[in-house]
């Protein structure tokens, strides 16, 4: 299980010695580079400041110990040595005047010479010499650093465990809810870092907040309006049971009736369920609203021939829209079945698709009795049937039609026909 703690501590422990050694290595650079110039400095002085009179190799000054590892030799013009500071004395190199870095017997050797009164003095110093002293100084500066990890890797323990105290807190608060409260958390002042989190949980818990009151409400009506066609229906059926002949036949066609009805309120109450706001995600694909018309009003033609209405299609091209097919072809059954429910033999029935406004219009207009204005905001509400209409419905076909097109960001208006009689359904969706 992966620990925020010890990943930090990880990470900032290996950044700083990181940070460490790059001081050191940045150290070791900068030493290196005036070393070199104070040693440089010192093979020119010492070069310079030789004595002139000195005796034939052999003498008494061969083997002088000088500092910082430096070796003096002197020869004449003919090559032959005057003067070594070694009893070993490095094989003499004539390369020129001035510094030098040459490599003797595999070691690099820094080296200054300089003619003075016909003879070559050179003064060579390892380069090794250098590298250590600055060496010695990155690793001093450095040390203290490293030596300090442990100490600084207990520290971020403990601060980060702080740190993340109040993480804890917030989760003994979650745990501790009992799973009915849907209610905001209240922790009091927070750390700024932890403000999103508790943001977020309180967004989530207000979504499941109106996902259960949504859903309360959807069983309390569902109850209801169920409780109205299963009361008739077990009546229906008791005065079956009395009836005989025509009487009987009659009261069983009313049970059909009393079935078809709840049957189309169980579907439509189903289909309101499938489309519940919060949490239903929507597959999203290209919608040829012309094609979907004709669909749909193919698949109404023949119930519409028996109940002796005329219905058409009128299809223009529209753009493509994006949306749930699925939905939206139970917005227009919904808005067709609807139609047909209240035209009576004989009226007539337009579906249609156009393109107004650079946004795709869909329409269904029927002769039938239509919808007074004052009632046309309601009808949009769950269960609400209009007083002293003769049709049994569910009164959830357009509260349906209404929610799918909230989904797909589209409008729906009801109006009159041209001649004041009958209804327009009129879906208005957004460009683009």
């Amino acid at each position: 299980m992966n620990s925020i703690r010890r990943q930090l501590l990880i990470w900032l422990l290996a950044g700083t010695l990181l940070g460490t050694l790059g001081v050191g290595l940045g150290i070791y650079v900068e030493a290196r580079g005036e070393a070199n110039v104070l040693f440089d400095g010192q093979l020119r002085q010492l070069a310079v400041a030789f004595p002139r009179k000195m005796d034939v190799l052999g003498n008494s000054h061969v083997g002088d110990v000088l500092e910082d590892g430096m070796v003096v030799q002197v020869w004449d013009r003919g090559g032959q040595p005057i003067y070594a500071s070694q009893r070993d004395p490095l094989p003499p190199h004539f390369e020129g005047i001035g510094m030098r870095t040459l490599s003797v017997r595999g070691e690099r050797w820094q080296t200054f010479t300089t003619e003075d009164g016909g003879r070559f003095v050179q003064v060579a110093q390892p380069t090794e010499v250098r590298s250590g002293l600055a060496v010695a100084m990155a690793v001093r500066t450095a040390l203290p650093m490293l030596l300090l990890l442990p100490l600084l890797g207990v520290l971020i323990w403990v601060v980060v465990g702080r740190g993340m105290r109040p993480l804890g807190h917030l989760a003994a608060a979650l745990v501790e809810r009992p799973p009915e409260s849907t209610h905001d958390l209240d922790l009091g002042p927070t750390v700024v870092e932890l403000r999103p989190v508790v943001d977020a949980v309180n967004a989530l818990l207000a979504r499941l907040r109106r996902t259960l009151e949504y859903q309360r409400a959807f069983v309390a009506d569902a109850a209801h309006e169920l409780r109205t066609p299963l009361t008739a229906l077990k009546l229906q059926l008791q005065l079956a049971e009395r009836s005989s002949g025509d009487a009987q036949h009659l009261a069983f066609s009313k049970v059909h009736e009393r079935l078809d009805r709840a049957n189309h309120l169980i579907g439509q109450l189903l289909t309101l369920a499938r489309l519940e706001p919060e949490g239903r995600a929507q597959a999203l694909h290209p919608v040829d609203l012309g094609q979907l018309v004709g669909s749909v009003a193919s698949d109404f033609a023949p119930l519409a021939h028996e109940r002796g209405v005329d219905l058409d299609a009128a299809v223009e091209a529209v753009p493509a829209l994006r949306g749930d097919p699925d939905a939206l072809r139970i917005l227009l059954n919904n808005l067709v079945d609807n139609a047909l429910r209240y035209t009576a033999r004989g009226g007539r029935i337009r579906v249609s698709c156009a393109t107004e406004s650079a946004g795709a219009v869909l329409r269904v207009a029927d002769t039938g009795p239509g919808i007074p204005a004052d009632e046309r905001d309601r009808v949009f509400d769950r269960f609400y049937r209009r007083l002293g209409v003769e049709k049994a419905g569910s009164g959830l076909g357009l509260a349906i039609v209404k929610q799918i097109a909230d989904d797909h960001g589209a409008a729906v208006g009801l109006s009159d026909l041209s001649d004041g009689t009958g209804l327009v359904v009129t879906v208005r969706f957004s460009p683009g």
